[in-house]
């Protein structure tokens, strides 16, 4: 179930910022599918290692492979929460 969980939010975190604009949910640039550093370093590529985080998990047989797959979905929530501050 974590496995599921974590493809979702990480697809979430990094399509949001792309269509995003459609709804109003936006911050600098504010137009949708547009693409700039930013927007690639902190909200596509982490979204992008959650996701296979959580695949990862999903498929995962024995131990080590989950443990890889949690550790990178960990990652990936850490760079969200403190990429931006870090940037």
């Amino acid at each position: 179930m974590s496995g599921v969980l974590l493809v979702l939010l990480g697809a979430w975190g990094g399509l949001i910022p792309l269509v995003g604009p459609y709804a109003h949910f936006a911050y600098t640039p504010d137009r949708t599918w547009a693409l700039d550093s930013g927007r690639i370093w902190l909200e596509i590529v982490p979204g992008a290692a959650a996701l296979r985080g959580g695949l990862i998990l999903l498929a995962s047989r024995v131990r080590p492979a989950a443990l890889l797959g949690a550790s990178m979905a960990a990652a990936a929530g850490a760079w969200f929460a403190i990429g931006t501050a870090l940037a």
